[in-house]
């Protein structure tokens, strides 16, 4: 038998320079190498030594592995064989892992998959939900959120990787593109060092939500505000500079002037055409004076307008891409985005956009018709928990 030697460095005209294996689980090979010694009349101490292991792991891998080879007369003989030694530690190590604390049948984990599947929301804001009101619930057994979504990537949560808003995967970054053109409008490093910092309120970031290009030209205006996430958005007709002017027109005349000016300080485009026309955008509907700046990232920097397009991954948890938005209703919208401002947030101290709204005393969500989804939720509850 040819021995699979791992740990032993040989040194020319000098005895073997054995070095100790860090704590390691004994592998195949190491076992076909304690056969081979014992066979060749190697004690325990010699075994560990040429191995780099402790004598104690020698003497109980033997054990571990021992045959009954023949009977006779004399009684049961035994020796130690690697391939059951290997058997037994690979069935060792499959009953060694810790079974799930719940299954999927669990009441806590029906309900979270409930009310995602109902309303959307992340699986922080669902167990908080349930949480609120768990004296609803007899003896009702709680997992932590990481383990939540440990449950999730095994499968255990009878839910898709597109309830998820950044799914159960890592993204692979990119290597950014040069620009095509030159930067039209004000570059965002001109930008107040409050909305940067994320102090003060009032600086927002503005996008588009795109449908399918041959068949509608309908898609979203959405805007995000950077200190309490805030997030809005307006069906427009197309992806046009004239289409957004509108929009913010229609903002500030449902808002007014002087209310529109205290919410909306600064947006924050990327360069698309657009959003071309910025110093139309600009321009308050009731005289020739600025209704708030306009700022552009840098070209192919889209994680300089970070909190809008995390915003935009939530919406699309509601729209997927290839939604037509032709066939989608501003209510539709307004529903969604109430789901989006009610939720819980670990990013904002477990608070939502609409408390921390109503912390500053601003109204938006109320002009606007956007309530609270989730004030029915006890009755739901009491259905999914009887």
């Amino acid at each position: 038998m040819s021995l699979f030697d791992y740990t032993i460095h040989q040194v020319k005209n000098q005895s073997n320079d054995i070095t100790k294996k860090q704590y390691v689980h004994l592998k195949e090979y190491d076992r076909k190498n304690i056969e081979y010694f014992l066979s060749k009349g190697y004690n325990y101490s010699q075994i560990a030594r040429e191995l780099g292991v402790h004598r104690s792991t020698i003497s109980r891998e033997v054990k571990r592995g021992l045959w009954n080879y023949k009977t006779d007369a004399s009684g049961r003989h035994y020796r130690y064989q690697y391939d059951v030694a290997q058997t037994q530690a690979q069935a060792r190590m499959m009953a060694s892992k810790r079974k799930p604390k719940l299954n999927r049948d669990s009441l806590f984990l029906v309900t979270i998959v409930k009310l995602i599947k109902r309303f959307r929301i992340s699986l922080f804001q669902a167990t908080e939900l349930i949480k609120e009101n768990q004296a609803m619930f007899d003896d009702l057994q709680i997992v932590s959120l990481p383990t939540l979504y440990k449950y999730a990537k095994k499968g255990i949560l009878n839910l898709k990787n597109t309830y998820f808003p950044y799914g159960l995967k890592y993204q692979t970054h990119r290597d950014t593109k040069k620009p095509k053109s030159l930067q039209k409008g004000v570059n965002i490093s001109k930008r107040p060092e409050e909305a940067n910092k994320r102090t003060v309120f009032g600086h927002w970031e503005g996008d588009l939500v795109v449908g399918p290009r041959k068949t509608s030209h309908e898609c979203l205006f959405t805007l995000a505000e950077r200190k309490t996430r805030v997030y809005l958005a307006f069906k427009i007709p197309n992806k046009s500079s004239e289409a957004v002017k509108v929009a913010l027109d229609n903002l500030e005349h449902k808002l007014g002037t002087h209310l529109f000016k205290t919410i909306f300080k600064s947006i924050t485009f990327d360069n698309g055409k657009e959003f071309a026309r910025f110093e139309d955008m600009e321009r308050s509907i009731d005289s020739e004076s600025k209704r708030f700046n306009a700022f552009f990232a840098n070209a192919y920097h889209s994680w300089e307008r970070g909190t809008n397009e995390v915003s935009n991954r939530w919406i699309r948890r509601f729209f997927p891409k290839g939604t037509d938005f032709s066939l989608v209703t501003q209510d539709e919208i307004n529903e969604a985005i109430s789901r989006i401002n009610f939720t819980k947030r670990k990013l904002l101290n477990n608070q939502s956009s609409s408390a921390l709204l109503d912390e500053l005393k601003i109204p938006l969500l109320d002009i606007l018709g956007i309530f609270n989804p989730f004030q029915n939720v006890k009755k739901i509850l009491f259905q999914f928990g009887n």
